[in-house]
């Protein structure tokens, strides 16, 4: 036996590529009028098959289109507002204010009312509420009994966008807590290193220095007297929602009141000491007022 081997551009191939050709060119083609396709459209029972097919998806896409304007229309307000602006609101009024108040108020500011915490505890309640209400929702939706719709991706990202509403509350809690704590420890030291200044007789520029700074304590005195308590609110409210703040302000909300009241002590302290140099300044100014209106008179 004698076997022969081809390689490429050698007579062997081109014969056989040419027997191929020619095999192809002797097939028999099939002609439209030997399709079974005009007999089977003609077939009464193919077409009834049809019909009742056409009419089933139709159902489906009705009843889906259904469910979309019901889930749109339940949630789209979640994608759809502007968080920013909700908080903003939110942080003035407690609330975004209705068409009813813009319009009661006119040309007039509507006066402020910002939120208590249990306004925040409430805001982010609803939103929870409504996490737990989409982890609720079917994996899988079926329609007409055949046509079945994978849910799983829209439940991910409307439990992330609910998610985005809550987590602005609590984040906006934990930056002005952190915030405020930070400002005040802030003003502390400046002050107390401020009233360290002890102004001698005659010294006007120091005497100047300690008097603002016991200025600005004082006119802080109030809402600084009023704020740790609802700051430690605040910080118990976070930790109900298992969001643990830093260490740092554990230990700010700590040390703070009493190193507040140290300086409430300190501005005393110096009060009752520039008392008299301020009387002499008090002195030295109607001399000068008396010397003035002697020579205007004159």
């Amino acid at each position: 036996t004698t076997t022969t081997t081809t390689t490429p551009g050698t007579p062997g191939v081109k014969r056989a590529a040419a027997a191929a050709d020619a095999a192809k060119s002797s097939a028999p083609t099939t002609r439209p009028e030997d399709s079974y396709l005009p007999q089977l459209e003609a077939m009464n029972e193919l077409q009834e098959l049809r019909q009742e097919l056409a009419i089933k998806v139709a159902s489906v896409e009705e009843g889906v289109g259904q469910h979309r304007e019901a889930m749109w229309g339940e949630y789209a307000y979640l994608w759809k507002d502007d968080r920013a602006e909700f908080l903003r609101q939110f942080l003035l009024y407690g609330h975004v204010l209705t068409a009813e108040e813009v319009e009661a108020a006119g040309d007039n500011e509507v006066p402020p009312t910002p939120p208590t915490d249990e306004q925040f505890r409430e805001a982010i309640d609803k939103y929870n509420k409504i996490a737990d209400q989409v982890d609720g929702l079917r994996d899988t939706e079926v329609f007409d009994q055949w046509f079945r719709v994978d849910t799983r991706g829209f439940k991910a990202s409307l439990h992330s966008e609910v998610k985005k509403w809550s987590h602005m509350m609590t984040e906006h809690l934990q930056r002005h807590t952190t915030e405020t704590l930070d400002q005040l420890e802030a003003f502390i030291d400046l002050r107390q290193k401020g009233l360290q200044t002890n102004p001698g007789e005659g010294d006007y520029a120091a005497l100047v220095e300690v008097m603002g700074n016991l200025n600005a304590v004082e006119s802080q005195r109030a809402s600084t007297d009023a704020c740790f308590e609802p700051l430690k609110a605040t910080v118990a409210l976070l930790s109900a929602y298992h969001i643990e703040v830093s260490d740092k302000v554990h230990r700010q909300l700590d040390k703070l009141p009493t190193r507040w009241n140290d300086l409430k002590k300190l501005t005393e302290t110096m009060t009752h000491q520039v008392a008299p140099l301020q009387a002499d300044e008090v002195a030295k100014l109607k001399r000068r007022c008396n010397q003035f209106d002697v020579r205007n008179y004159e």
